[in-house]
């Protein structure tokens, strides 16, 4: 019958307040309030209040709705179609050929963190496969058009056994994406950075943004092989080393950078 919880960061270990946020922040009831934090501030319709005489904030997870949400799918449903009728043909060769030579697995899985504290499946093509990006991902492609995942959107993070969903997805109500602000800040940046990026872009979300880092991630991949110029997802191997950085800003927002 609770109504609202104060939380007080400092009182709590790291860990404890992410687990603690995270569980909170996916229910409508019972309200959480905490100090000010700089996840907290670029979430979504932010509302101040006091207890005390202590400035807190309301903590709401960030969502695209009405309007936005129909441009969104709609750019989503587009653009994927198009994306895959143009990797197909490459992507049914390199499938045949691989299959001939005997390369086991096709495809590979991984779980990951979706909005609401849900799990989701990111499915790929296998290294072995084909070491080319976008035919790496035709599957999901097609996860995008069955609505389970976007085109652009917050990185998709891995689920650990034993580890808890980090808040700042949590805060997120948006779907994971193939590309976003996350790939755009380079290989070397920390996930920390990709999660204050991928806040800021849900916070900030138009579609001609969505537009913009299609055609900024499709520049960056036609840069050629060199690494380090668009981020990865999924966890980077003990021991390999970080490239340079690429800097990169989301619009609206030129202090977050690299």
């Amino acid at each position: 019958e609770i109504d609202e919880y104060v939380l007080v960061p400092q009182a709590l270990s790291h860990e404890r307040l992410e687990e603690i946020t995270a569980v909170m922040i996916a229910r409508d009831r019972p309200v959480l309030r905490m100090a000010v934090t700089p996840s907290a501030l670029l979430t979504n319709g932010v509302l101040v209040a006091e207890r005390s005489f202590i400035p807190m904030v309301t903590l709401r997870r960030a969502r695209t709705t009405g309007g936005e949400a129909v441009l969104k799918r709609a750019f989503d449903v587009v653009g994927a179609a198009l994306l895959l009728v143009a990797v197909a043909p490459v992507a049914t060769y390199e499938l045949v050929r691989a299959r001939i030579s005997g390369v086991q697995p096709l495809v590979r899985a991984q779980t990951i963190h979706g909005p609401d504290g849900s799990h989701l499946t990111l499915r790929l093509l296998a290294r072995e496969v084909s070491s080319r990006m976008p035919v790496r991902g035709m599957p999901a492609l097609v996860a995008v058009l069955l609505g389970r995942l976007s085109l652009v959107g917050p990185r998709p993070i891995p689920v650990d056994a034993g580890t808890p969903a980090p808040a700042a997805s949590a805060l997120t109500g948006m779907r994971p994406g193939l590309t976003g602000p996350w790939r755009l800040l380079g290989d070397g940046a920390t996930l920390e950075e990709q999660a204050t990026q991928d806040l800021a872009y849900v916070r900030n979300y138009t579609a001609w943004e969505d537009l913009r880092i299609v055609v900024q991630s499709a520049r960056l991949l036609w840069a050629g092989p060199r690494r380090g110029l668009l981020g990865r997802w999924e966890h980077r191997p003990a021991g390999e080393a970080r490239p340079r950085l690429h800097a990169f800003a989301v619009r609206g927002w030129p202090g977050l950078r690299a």
